[in-house]
Formats: structure tokens, C-alpha cells, sequence
């Protein structure tokens, strides 16, 4: 009852779009015609950012900044909801190269407080639990709907 009363509202922040939109996929699975939760997949559907068209900076902001695989991992989870094969696969390419950048010699090394630009060295340090706990919700949800080991 109370998603149903908190699901009218929208953010215009991307990681608050993506937790809502995250929760409302889940709602979905378990409550098919839930209409407020279809209603918030729908509308994160078109506010959540897509993959710039930079093949060497595809990140939809100009930094990387904080729980930074809620963004592919929310748009995945929308997408496949919503039955969107194209907008899954980019998802799936977006995560892909999130994991390419945080990942340094077999393992990774997450975005430190403050973020990093496309210019920012790596590693750092001072990285948060949530950076893990993301890339791992976005890997597990890859993996179950790609079944792709990576």
C-alpha cells in the first residue's frame, strides 16, 4: 500500500530514478498488473540516461560518480520488464564497460569518493561498500538474463 502511495512520485535524479525503477521491476514480478509500479517502470523507461554515443566514454555523465551500476542495472531491469530486446543490449554494453573500467588486473577497483572523469587515473582509493554491492546486483541480473559468465 504504501508503494502504491510513493510510486506517483519522480525524481530527476538518475540513481533515485534507478533505485524506484528497480523496486517497481520487482514489484512487477510478483504483482503482474500492479498499475503504479507499471506506470513508474514506464516513465524510468524514458527518463533513465542512455549510453552516450562516445565509444570511448559511453557513460551517460560526464564522470563517474557513485553507485554507478545502478544505472545499467535499473535500465536492464526495465527494459526486460518492459520487453525491449535493443534497450536491454544497451544495458548490457553499458555494464560491460563499466566492469572493463573498474576492473584492473583480475579484479576490481571501484570509483573512489569524488568519481573520476575519462581522463582520471586509476586506482584509487576510498571506495564505498555501495560500489560493490551495485556491480554485483547488476552482474547477477546480467547473468540471469544473458546467462554469460562475464
Amino acid at each position: 500500500m504504501l508503494f502504491g502511495e510513493a510510486a506517483d512520485f519522480r525524481s530527476e535524479h538518475p540513481r533515485a530514478v534507478a533505485c524506484a525503477a528497480l523496486g517497481a521491476a520487482e514489484l512487477l514480478h510478483a504483482v503482474p498488473n500492479h498499475a503504479n509500479a507499471r506506470r513508474l517502470v514506464s516513465d524510468a523507461a524514458d527518463s533513465l540516461p542512455s549510453p552516450a554515443t562516445d565509444d570511448a566514454w559511453p557513460w551517460p555523465e560526464p564522470r563517474l560518480s557513485y553507485a554507478n551500476a545502478l544505472l545499467p542495472d535499473a535500465a536492464l531491469a526495465v527494459a526486460t520488464t518492459m520487453g525491449r530486446q535493443r534497450a536491454a543490449s544497451d544495458a548490457l554494453h553499458l555494464l560491460e564497460w563499466l566492469v572493463d573500467q573498474e576492473m584492473v588486473d583480475g579484479h576490481f577497483i571501484f570509483t573512489p569518493v569524488g568519481g573520476r572523469s575519462p581522463d582520471g587515473t586509476q586506482p584509487a582509493f576510498d571506495q564505498q561498500p555501495i560500489e560493490a554491492w551495485t556491480m554485483t546486483e547488476a552482474c547477477t541480473r546480467a547473468f540471469a538474463y544473458t546467462g554469460d559468465h562475464r
